[in-house]
């Protein structure tokens, strides 16, 4: 990818020295190795040679001395195979083991080295299968509808809100949705789904498409995944090379764990979350989660996210990640949602070379479809989206508030995307829907492409302060550029420079009365319903159709562009992009 050769210059020291490739210095600790074979090994052996390997992960993960920084150097190695699932916690609940910079804690498997594919990924499950040993599945009254004796709740059930973002899952990746709650299963079998009973301990399901739910496999996640608490002392440790599936949380960096990482993994099939990091409040303050990475995973079919950078994490690197069909979004950068009491602070999250696709909340009962590609959220400030390639989810990149309390969303900067194919918006600014101040943020957009959208670029009531540059807008199926609504009196507002807005299906450029926009070397042509709807300030607009063609929309040649210039065009793969002047 692209970008790939500046990753090494931006994020080689940080990620390097923690051991994904960098000589341990001379000071580190000796290392050590445990096996791990989960179909010939025993849990009686020591775990310090293939022939004495170990059976579980966890088993592995308890002989790890304990203790911040006592386990640098420590490396445990899982033997994997297709047709053999570790059903486990992977490690025990409140770990307390952590490696050291140059000398990491690391959790790898067999034959894994960095970016390479000729080797076996362990496949670690945090699932039960349903019905348990010695039970089957009993019909209720409704017709699709089984339950089956079952000793507690599913992981992320809830009775409160029925939010729809839990799931247990038929045949490893279809999600059985919680419904809200077994009346409202019974009365709609046909989408497949669940309930627990927790008075009676029965799970209930209805399998998807018309399946007969003694002929599928149904996973119930019940575990947390590789969940490092910095609290614990839990930092310098690293996951690589997994297939990770049906935990509550597959790899989570959580209470301040720093400087930590998930590499090459496969994290399917999730509820609710499959890489995470977060940091913790204190007495003082908070505890960040600093220089935490996640590097070329695969993300697919986790019910909420992907990969999340929550509240308190700091200078968090996300890149070459390929991330499709999650629920609520591909990836979710996010400060804390209450930003007047929550001290924990998320800034300097790099999220760059990502595919992300095709994410859509696939909730039975979803009125519109709002999930996206990449949201960044409440107050998470100096996030940097760059060269990701972003397509076909309900929003390509949200930047919005989930209440009034949240931070203003300060220094995005949105830098040299393919946004395209995204069912609502292209881009949404939607962080003023609360209060005009949290919508105040500073935001740069530019050097994007933004085509085959619903709407290229939005921004919605009560968001100002952003700013679009050498920005690309076309062939998007209404507005290329809308700015505001008639939904709120917040004001928006947005500047517009040296960009092109042109052959979309409704305006170029539409504003709404009350709201703001300002046009400077802005090209606009041949937009179905016109050049531009309201009367927003103007400066060099011109009207001309496409001109000069290139085929380097990722040089610096592409982007030659100054007030001189008086258009330039775009298109996706398969046409020519470029300038003239």
């Amino acid at each position: 990818m692209r970008f790939r050769a500046l990753l090494s210059l931006a994020i080689g020291l940080a990620i390097l020295g923690t051991g994904l490739g960098a000589a341990a210095p001379a000071s580190a600790a000796v290392s050590h190795t445990l096996y791990v074979d989960g179909k010939n090994g025993s849990d009686a052996n020591d775990g310090t040679s293939w022939g004495e390997a170990v059976r579980s992960i966890n088993v592995a993960a308890r002989k790890v001395p304990r203790g911040a920084g006592k386990a640098a150097g420590w490396t445990v190695v899982i033997r994997g195979y297709d047709d053999y699932v570790y059903r486990e916690r992977p490690i025990p609940g409140g770990f307390d083991r952590g490696g050291a910079s140059g000398a990491p804690l690391v959790f790898q498997a067999e034959g894994w080295e960095a970016g390479t594919s000729d080797y076996v990924k362990p496949i670690v499950s945090g699932g039960r299968v349903a019905p348990s040993a010695g039970n089957h599945w009993t019909a209720t009254s409704t017709p699709g509808v089984y339950s089956t004796p079952w000793s507690s709740a599913p992981a992320g059930f809830d009775t409160r809100n029925g939010a729809w973002t839990a799931a247990v899952f038929q045949n490893v990746t279809t999600s059985l949705w919680q419904r809200p709650s077994l009346a409202h299963l019974k009365a709609h079998p046909g989408g497949g789904g669940y309930w627990y009973d927790g008075g009676a301990r029965r799970l209930y399901v209805a399998a998807a498409k018309g399946a007969d739910l003694r002929d599928v496999q149904v996973d119930v996640p019940t575990e947390n995944g590789f969940l490092i608490d910095g609290r614990h002392g839990g930092s310098w440790i690293e996951v690589r090379g997994f297939r990770l599936r049906h935990f509550a949380m597959a790899v989570a960096f959580v209470g301040g764990t720093d400087h930590s990482a998930a590499v090459d993994n496969e994290v399917f099939a999730n509820s609710h979350l499959g890489l995470h990091s977060s940091g913790r409040a204190t007495s003082s303050g908070f505890d960040p989660a600093t220089g935490n990475s996640f590097l070329r995973n695969v993300g697919k079919y986790n019910t909420m996210q992907a990969i999340k950078v929550d509240a308190g994490s700091q200078d968090t690197v996300v890149c070459d990640n390929l991330i499709s069909a999650n629920g609520m979004q591909g990836i979710k950068v996010q400060g804390a949602t209450d930003g007047a009491s929550d001290p924990r602070k998320t800034s300097g999250t790099l999220v760059c070379d990502n595919e992300i696709w095709a994410n859509r909340f696939v909730r039975p009962d979803h009125k519109y479809e709002n999930a996206s590609g990449v949201t960044i959220a409440d107050g998470a400030g100096s996030t940097t989206l760059r060269d990701n390639r972003i397509s076909r989810n309900g929003i390509g990149i949200h930047v919005t508030q989930r209440n009034s309390h949240g931070l203003a969303i300060r220094n995005t900067r949105i830098i040299g995307n393919l946004v395209w194919g995204n069912t609502r918006f292209g881009i949404d600014f939607h962080d003023g829907s609360f209060s005009s101040s949290a919508g105040s943020g500073s935001a740069l957009s530019t050097k994007n492409l933004y085509w085959d959208n619903g709407v290229g670029i939005f921004v919605a009531e009560g968001s100002t302060n952003k700013r679009f540059v050498l920005e690309t807008v076309f062939d998007n199926h209404t507005d290329g550029i809308k700015v505001g609504c008639g939904c709120s009196t917040r004001r928006a507002g947005a500047s517009i420079e040296r960009t092109l807005v042109t052959n979309n299906g409704d305006f170029g450029v539409r504003l709404l009365p009350g709201h703001r926009a300002s046009l400077f070397y802005v090209g606009i042509s041949a937009n179905a319903d016109g050049h531009i709807s309201g009367r927003p300030g103007k400066s060099h607009v011109n009207t001309r159709g496409a001109g000069y063609r290139s085929m380097t929309p990722g040089t610096a040649d592409f982007l030659r562009i100054r007030p001189a210039s008086y258009q330039y065009t775009a298109g996706p793969s398969d046409t020519p992009i470029g300038a003239r002047w």
